[in-house]
């Protein structure tokens, strides 16, 4: 403080003094001075030699500087960090110097020099520097370089200190911690990624590498296996490999770069195709890329299988007209795919050539699931030819790989001959004088060929003629063949010089010869006494064809000498022949004398337009003459007949509706007949195919002479439920009998008409796309029932505020229906216009198509298709309350292939099950699934029964269970390791059930039940949790219809959209991509849109869209429009029992109607 005062000194004081008060301004500033003076304006006074003197300030004030602030965290890709020192406390006058160096910590540092460029491992460049603070720099910050080294290491810090001289500047802090975050990755991933063993390999072996990049770190990837179309089910009981133990985890390191993991193939002696499964690598490290993610194991089958046939020889007789032939598999193991052999015939003695034996086939056979026998026909030729026992073989050959050859690979068929012919004597009768001295008597083939030789023996029977006396015995063989058809023996006759009345003897026939018939077996042989004058008819028989005006009749003097005139009556007779069939003189005499010996009689033969059987009449010789003898005295006249009959389907095509369920066609015949016509009529497959369309039918039909003429038969029709359009199959009429002329309609055509409708229907009213997100959407078109053949539609869109070319294309879509799949897709384009607009809209237009003989109805025609802008949404998110054993339904995205690039998106959710209560899960037409929970603990409850309600293909109920305890399965309170009957088929292995149910018009339905020991999470205390619980899996099946319900039931054919999500929630996963998804549930009350995180639940591998709570995994809801999964409570699923079906919002059917 500036001071000026009066200092008076006296004699007593000669020292006085003056405070000046100093300033104590916590300034830093340096030593300052002032001066004092001493001056007086007394004369007396002299000044000096201190007349001034100099205060100094010495400067005791504190300066703080240090770090602010004093943790620094760098990425490493950003190249410099700034650090920068500021005066902390305190205020300058003057400079302030400070040194700032760095110093190693886990990150090194090197020194920039020029030319030289950082040192090889260095992380950051090394600093020393002077910082100068004043009155005016209060902060002074330096750059230091952050080294970006490629190579993966764990966060990594160096330290920045300050140091000084100056007494008057504290340092505080003094020192920084600077932290690199290293932004580095390495790709790892299988080397190679596809690999193929064979089943009896013990294990295939996963290389897993290092492909790029450098680590200095650990880095942990995690190998789990999927099954594919090759499963694992547990360690107790694998299927095709061996998972027990998987996944596993891979720490990569600076000395280990790569992993060679074994997993163990399963030799099952099950022939079946190739199958796969997944390994699939996983880490949270976000340092880890993996490229290629997935190995695809391909395991070839190496079973074999045996086929040949049940017999190594068969009979068949030659009338039955065809011989069934059976293969079978002759191998041990079970088939799952298909297996086809060719059976193919060769001849032996017996000829397929123009198919006079049997008519040569060569077939395919399948065998597979469940089909392990296979039969065929080999038309066997009735040729009426007697002939030997002739065979022919069939062989069985195959191009499967893993076709092995057997025994029973051939098998013989031995034909055996039921054909007849007829031998006999022809005459039946003769004449002989005893001066002839012999007769010769013939045997031959009357009816039928032979091609083989026949023996027939020929000998004499006394009669009133006795052997040796009045004949010479015979006894001979005739052997006859199809060159040799007539055989005649010479009987000697002997003269004995005496006057005797006629003697007759016979000549018969006998042979062991089964195919022989004699007929006529015996031939009466008449000797004449030389004496005696016989006058008979020569030949005593005659045949005729009606067509012919006459008929000779020979009366002729046969023995004898005539040397008067003799009178002889000749008589015409009718038998089944009468008067409208012949005519001639009757009664009429015939006059011998010594100059006419022999007589011609022409009787006419009458020709009418009646179908006839042969007719006789006879012509009987009479006269009074007693010397005279007449023999043979009766010719016996048959009439063959020469008419034809006409027989004709009546109408050349029918029409009949399939609902109808039979056809009747009708046969007519043209003429009269008096004897039994026989005809066959049969059916052939056109486009219409038995006996899926109609019931295949061979049938004889026999007109009579009392009949009308005209047959009918009814044919039945299959009324299914497919729309097939019209189909026809053709009815042919054919006949044996040569008197039966086919025409003019041999056959005729019936059309089935198809009365079946199908309905089409867009899956979804409407769906959401974002425009620079989603570049396609994805739309499905629905049929309510099964295509014979496949109809192509037309989709046309309209532009709403969306307009065609500037925000989607294409205009139309000709989307092709299959015949046996539900639905099928399209996929149009979204333009992404990068120009901020409006939410805009357009339209889908199904068009009702126009498909001949087909009826389609058109349903749900219209789709809304909403295009979001670029700019999202924001899903608020919230967990839903805690839950029990959680459930997986298949859901159909209707977009997920362009978001995600993967085939499928299940729906995850968890089931409110009481304890010691059954819930249902699925209910359709035929089909109920129950399942019964049972406490863990106060808070968990699980599955441990399963019940199956199901009709089978023959329309009976089956109740189906399967126990937790044991895994046992139950068939109708019978316990079964192995059941199938009438399309419903249990099969227990170790530790699961496979069931599969027809459920009527539906797909078959294929479930599979698991007994498994878990790990659970306890959703209150965190602490896990062993329990023995099951898990249910539908692998196939279920109508694709709103009928479908129960809790897994109603989301089977729901549609699903979705769009990448970047709005905010809960408990956010770094590095996991979330999205949008909405599901459509055509009741309002399900319909709700959640976040799907690519994760994967430990119980379902793949996708899932969480909705349930924390203890399957990160499972999340929004709460807008509301927390509804399911409709309804879930105690409104609750059932009686096992095997309970009312429900309440769904309707169990026995399939009679084929509703649910």
């Amino acid at each position: 403080t500036s001071t000026e005062t009066d200092l008076t000194f006296t004699p007593d004081n000669s020292r006085l003094c003056v405070n000046i008060p100093i300033t104590n301004d916590t300034v830093v500033e340096g030593n300052e001075t002032f001066t004092v003076n001493v001056t007086s304006n007394d004369t007396t006074v002299q000044t000096g030699p201190n007349s001034n003197s100099t205060v100094t300030i010495i400067d005791n004030d504190e300066l703080t500087i240090g770090f602010d602030p004093s943790t620094y965290t760098v990425n490493e890709t950003d190249m410099t960090v700034q650090v920068c020192a500021s005066i902390q406390d305190g205020s300058l006058q003057r400079d302030a110097v400070v040194t700032l160096s760095t110093s190693d910590g886990t990150a090194t540092g090197a020194s920039s020099g020029s030319g030289s460029g950082p040192m090889v491992g260095a992380d950051y460049s090394d600093v020393t520097v002077e910082l100068t603070f004043d009155e005016n720099t209060t902060e002074a910050c330096v750059d230091i370089s952050i080294i970006d080294d490629d190579i993966v290491e764990d966060t990594e810090d160096f330290s920045v200190t300050l140091a000084t001289d100056d007494s008057a500047v504290m340092l505080e802090p003094d020192s920084a911690i600077v932290n690199i975050l290293d932004q580095d990755q390495i790709t790892i991933g299988f080397d190679p990624d596809d690999y193929t063993v064979a089943e009896g390999t013990p294990t295939v072996n996963l290389f897993v590498s290092v492909i790029g990049g450098t680590l200095e770190r650990s880095v942990t990837v995690v190998l789990s296996l999927e099954d594919g179309t090759a499963t694992f089910t547990s360690q107790d009981s694998p299927m095709d490999y061996n998972g027990a133990g998987f996944p596993v985890s891979l720490v990569f390191d600076e000395g280990t770069t790569s992993f060679n993991i074994s997993v163990p193939i399963e030799d099952d002696n099950i022939l079946e195709n190739p199958e796969n499964f997944n390994a699939v690598l996983s880490s949270t490290d976000p340092a880890a890329v993996l490229d290629p993610d997935t190995a695809t194991v391909t395991i070839t089958d190496n079973d074999v299988v045996s086929i040949g046939f049940d017999m190594d020889s068969d009979d068949v007789g030659e009338s039955a007209g065809s011989v069934q032939v059976c293969a079978i598999v002759t191998s041990d193991g079970d088939l799952e795919r298909n297996v086809t052999v060719t059976v193919s015939t060769s001849d032996g003695s017996a000829s397929s050539v123009g198919s006079v034996d049997y008519t040569a086939t060569t077939v395919d056979l399948t065998f597979g699931p469940g089909i392990d026998e296979v039969c065929f026909d080999v038309p066997i030729t009735d040729d009426q030819i007697v002939e030997a026992t002739e065979d022919f073989q069939i062989e069985i050959t195959s191009n499967d790989p893993n076709f092995q050859p057997s025994t029973n690979m051939t098998t013989t068929i031995n034909i055996i001959d039921d054909d007849t012919v007829t031998i006999g004597f022809e005459p039946s009768s003769y004449i002989v004088s005893e001066a002839d001295m012999i007769v010769q008597v013939c045997a031959e083939i009357r009816v039928g060929d032979l091609q083989r030789n026949a023996v027939v023996n020929l000998f004499t029977v006394n009669g009133s003629a006795t052997a040796p006396d009045d004949f010479a015995p015979v006894n001979v063989q005739l052997t006859f063949s199809d060159t040799n058809t007539k055989e005649c023996v010479n009987i000697t006759i002997e003269a004995e010089g005496l006057n005797e009345a006629p003697e007759v003897f016979s000549a018969n026939l006998t042979t062991d010869d089964s195919s022989v018939i004699l007929d006529p077996q015996s031939a009466a042989i008449t000797i004449i006494d030389n004496d005696t004058l016989i006058i008979g008819f020569n030949p005593a028989t005659y045949t005729v064809t009606e067509g012919t005006p006459t008929v000779d009749l020979v009366v002729s003097v046969l023995s004898g000498n005539l040397a008067r005139d003799v009178d002889v009556t000749l008589t015409l007779q009718d038998g089944t022949a009468t008067g409208m069939d012949y005519s001639g003189p009757s009664p009429l005499v015939l006059l011998f004398s010594p100059s006419v010996m022999s007589i011609t009689v022409p009787v006419t033969i009458e020709d009418d337009d009646i179908l006839e059987n042969p007719e006789t009449f006879s012509a009987v010789l009479t006269s009074a003459d007693t010397e005279v003898v007449l023999q043979p005295d009766v010719a016996t006249v048959t009439i063959s007949d020469n008419d034809n009959v006409g027989v004709s389907v009546e109408d050349p095509s029918y029409t009949v509706d399939e609902s109808d369920g039979t056809v009747e066609v009708c046969v007519v015949l043209n003429g009269t007949i008096e004897r039994n016509v026989s005809v066959t009529i049969s059916t052939s497959d056109g486009s219409a195919i038995a006996p899926e369309d109609y019931t295949s039918t061979e049938t004889d039909l026999t007109f009579t002479p009392d009949d009308s003429n005209k047959m009918c038969v009814n044919i039945p029709i299959g009324n299914d439920t497919v729309v097939e359009g019209n189909e026809n199959f053709t009815v042919t009429v054919t006949s044996n009998d040569t008197s039966v002329q086919i025409g003019p309609n041999s056959n005729s055509t019936v059309t089935i008409v198809d009365d079946d409708e199908v309905t089409l229907s867009f899956g979804s009213p409407s769906i959401t796309v974002t425009e620079g997100i989603n570049s396609t959407y994805r739309m499905c078109i629905f049929k309510d029932r099964e295509l014979k053949e496949p109809i192509t539609v037309t989709v046309t869109t309209v532009p709403g505020t969306a307009q065609l070319g500037d925000d989607y294309t294409p205009e139309m879509f000709e989307v092709v229906l299959s015949g046996d799949g539900p639905f099928s897709c399209f996929r149009g384009n979204i333009t992404n216009d990068n120009v901020p607009e409006e939410t805009e809209t357009f339209q889908l237009i199904l068009d009702d198509p126009m498909i001949p003989n087909v009826i389609v109805n058109v349903a749900a025609d219209e789709v809304l298709v909403t295009i979001l802008d670029d700019d999202l949404q924001i899903i608020t998110v919230n967990d839903t309350v805690i839950g029990d054993p959680l459930l997986t339904v298949p859901l159909h995205v209707m977009n997920l292939n362009a978001t995600l690039g993967e085939s499928m998106l299940s729906l995850c959710y968890e089931v409110h099950g009481k304890a010691d209560e059954y819930f249902n899960l699925i209910s359709d037409a035929g089909l109920s699934v129950n399942a019964r929970y049972v406490a863990v603990n106060d808070y968990l409850n699980v599955i441990d029964l399963i019940g199956v309600v199901a009709v089978n293909s023959a329309g009976v109920e089956k109740e189906i269970s399967v126990d937790l305890n044991g895994c046992m399965a139950e068939v109708d309170g019978v316990n079964v390791t192995r059941y199938s009957s009438d399309g419903t088929s249990v099969r227990k292995y170790s530790r699961r059930v496979r069931i599969s149910v027809p459920n009527c018009d539906g797909p078959t339905v294929v479930m599979w039940v698991v007994c498994q020991n878990n790990i659970l999470s306890d959703p209150f205390t965190g602490d896990d949790i062993q329990a023995e619980m099951i898990k249910f899996v539908v692998a196939r099946g279920l109508n694709l219809s709103p009928k479908s319900h129960g809790l897994i039931g109603q989301f089977w054919s729901v549609p699903v959209n979705m769009s990448i999500y970047t709005g905010p929630d809960k408990n956010a996963h770094p590095g996991y991509p979330r999205y949008a998804v909405t599901v459509d549930h055509p009741d309002s009350q399900r319909t709700f849109t959640g976040i799907f995180y690519s994760l994967t639940w430990e119980f379902e591998e793949g996708p899932c869209l969480y909705v349930g709570n924390r203890q399957a995994g990160p499972i999340y809801e929004v709460d807008d429009p509301n927390d509804s999964v399911i409709q309804g409570s879930y105690e409104e699923y609750q059932t009686d029992g096992p095997f309970g079906t009312d429900f309440i919002y769904s309707k169990y059917d026995t399939c009679s109607d084929g509703s649910a």
